[in-house]
């Protein structure tokens, strides 16, 4: 074996405590000897070697001369490095993922790390696609608002902004802190469509009608649930999860015509859940973005999202007052 191998594949052995890149050393040592007892490149080195020798960087390419030269140097060298350096990182990025998954403690004093990169591009691409709201939701909270930025149907104010004092203190009841950065979506917006035709506030107007209608009760607790299979199955709802999961429907009115009016608030931020498959990528991302908000990369935020929930024909008003009337009959 030549002397430069030798010698820097047993530092290699020495200076890794891996054990699976020793034994990648040890199975591929006699294929690279035999690649070169084969080689037809047979180019004097010994002036290479004793006169011009400095380390070469790992990561910049190799030229023809390099080649012509040492076809051992050049493995020594860059082959052998880059490989090292491939295989550390590949097992750091699985490492990382099965962390997340198994909700291994994170060193929150790190900055992003490779598998968590990959998350947030995915977030950011894929999830756009497949659920819009809550991608851009987390983007907001990762870039400083800026899908909000660029969205005419939202705003963004300051808590101490707020002009409704009655909903200002809800908020700060609710757990935004004095000076928090939040963002208003108004009708026209994709938000308020989504939640304000979502079966969770359908749920609220029909069981409690006639309280809201007569200004008895106006605030709600509103619970956007999921299971891990709706993210295929039913995507709609497993956005409206990944978007608000808990939220409060304040504010409720019904109008004569049947319509329900309100706001719904909530605040972006994350509490670590428990994985219960691979699946699971709901608790996969809202743990990503639990890390990314302890490493100080999630800009905590709250939402207040109009709800304008309107009665798809002017009759079902009338039907309902029908129906309680039968009611009240047959007692």
């Amino acid at each position: 074996m030549n002397k430069i191998i030798e010698d820097y594949i047993n530092s290699l052995i020495e200076e890794d405590e891996n054990r699976r890149l020793r034994k990648f050393v040890d199975d591929i040592t006699p294929i690279v000897l035999n690649a070169k007892k084969n080689s037809e490149i047979s180019q004097p080195r010994t002036l290479y070697y004793e006169n011009s020798y400095k380390q070469p960087s790992i990561y910049t390419s190799p030229n023809m001369a390099e080649i012509r030269k040492s076809p051992d140097r050049l493995f020594a060298d860059k082959i052998m490095p880059a490989i090292q350096n491939t295989i550390r990182t590949t097992e750091d990025a699985v490492k990382g993922g099965i962390d997340t998954i198994t909700n291994q403690k994170i060193d929150y004093s790190k900055p992003m790390l490779p598998h968590e990169k990959v998350t947030d591009t995915l977030i950011k691409t894929i999830g756009k696609v497949l659920y819009p709201t809550s991608s851009d939701m987390y983007t907001d909270g990762m870039t400083n608002f800026a899908k909000a930025k660029q969205n005419p149907n939202a705003e963004i104010i300051n808590i101490e902004q707020i002009s409704d004092n009655e909903l200002k203190t809800k908020l700060q009841n609710y757990g935004v802190k004095q000076n928090e950065q939040g963002v208003l979506y108004n009708n026209d917006s994709e938000m308020s469509k989504r939640l304000s035709n979502s079966p969770e506030i359908k749920k609220i107007k029909n069981e409690n009608y006639n309280d809201i209608k007569k200004g008895i009760k106006t605030d709600f607790p509103v619970k956007f649930e999921a299971k891990w299979y709706d993210t295929f199955l039913n995507p709609e709802k497993f956005e409206r999860h990944s978007s608000i999961q808990n939220g409060i429907l304040t504010n409720a009115r019904i109008d004569d015509k049947g319509n329900l009016t309100g706001k719904l608030y909530d605040r972006e931020d994350f509490l670590q859940r428990k994985v219960k498959n691979l699946l699971d990528f709901s608790s996969i991302f809202n743990n990503h973005g639990y890390n990314m908000q302890e490493k100080g990369n999630f800009q905590n935020y709250f939402t207040v999202t109009d709800i304008n929930q309107k009665e798809k024909n002017n009759y079902n008003d009338e039907l309902r007052k029908i129906i309680e009337l039968f009611i009240k009959l047959l007692k």
